[in-house]
């Protein structure tokens, strides 16, 4: 009798301990997300953090770096303009942190993530990589970003390049009341880019009569487009096409700058100074304007900034 009284206290022990554990480590699904992970690394301008978010449409999760400018105080009632950035083929989520850091140094904080599939290296769910599983990914960060009370909500921007910047064109019709811009690098966009789309998000994709034109221009809201003469993918044809497309809308800005030299990778040296310039000026300084610009080549001698 005393040997059977031990073992049911062992066996109480053991679901009471059990029962105590699952209160500590929530199931790993929606309601325990978004997952904070903390800093991942101090640089010269910022600070950057790891979280994960859930995808409720893809009912994955996805990875994504907060970056912060130095000493920003997240209490202090303060709020900061953000850019949420968008990785090209192949990309993960560091494929866009140079820049981010950029925008810290600047007093803007950005987001990168790893979209779903994409590469080996992210560490976000896997996923079709398509431009909607990839705008599927997008939103989600965009619920992340609404989420934070340190942003300013009428400043959140999206910046993509290559793919990433194929997938904000074709998508930004479904976000534009949420976003104040988009930004481009690297991209452009003609039918042959069509293929990459699919109806596993039908949100993101071509609605039923609309043509491919008419999904980009049904977006009313900023657009500024950087180039290099040296893109290896995208030609500055097709650049300087997209730009005319989106400048025959009536409303929202719309600004074209090509540079010279880079690569599909990389804008050039002077190239990347007249993109964080630009962006900067146009987050702090004009993001009421209303007017559109003609196109703005730079050449080389052009982009060399005191």
């Amino acid at each position: 009798m005393k040997k059977l009284f031990v073992i049911t206290l062992m066996i109480i022990s053991i679901f009471s301990l059990a029962a105590c554990g699952d209160e500590k480590t929530p199931t790993d699904g929606p309601d325990s997300y978004p997952k904070f992970m903390g800093k991942l690394q101090d640089y010269p301008t910022g600070v950057s953090y790891e979280f994960y978010a859930w995808n409720d449409e893809a009912d994955g999760k996805v990875y994504g770096i907060e970056y912060l400018p130095k000493d920003f105080d997240k209490e202090s009632g303060d709020k900061l303009p953000i850019v949420i950035c968008v990785h090209g083929a192949g990309g993960d989520e560091l494929m866009l942190s140079s820049l981010a850091k950029e925008f810290t140094g600047k007093n803007i904080s950005a987001i990168t993530f790893g979209c779903r599939g994409a590469s080996d290296s992210t560490k976000s769910d896997d996923g079709s990589a398509t431009v909607t599983s990839r705008a599927s990914d997008l939103n989600t960060m965009l619920k992340y970003v609404q989420s934070l009370p340190w942003v300013d909500q009428d400043k959140i921007y999206f910046y993509g390049e290559s793919m990433g910047g194929i997938t904000i064109m074709l998508s930004a019709e479904y976000f534009q009341q949420y976003i104040a811009g988009i930004i481009i690098t690297a991209s452009g966009f003609t039918e042959s880019q069509a293929g990459f789309a699919d109806n596993e998000f039908p949100q993101y994709t071509i609605q039923d009569g609309q043509t491919w034109d008419q999904r980009l221009l049904a977006y009313t809201g900023d657009f500024i487009m950087f180039h290099a003469t040296g893109d290896e993918i995208f030609s500055s044809e097709l650049s300087r096409a997209t730009y005319e497309l989106y400048n025959t809308r009536d409303t929202g800005i719309c600004e074209y700058y090509e540079t010279e030299g880079g690569s599909h990778d990389a804008l050039s040296t002077e190239g990347k100074a007249l993109r964080i310039q630009v962006i900067e000026d146009y987050i702090f300084g004009h993001t009421n304007q209303q007017n559109k610009t003609f196109i703005i080549i730079f050449k080389k001698t052009d982009c060399i900034l005191n």
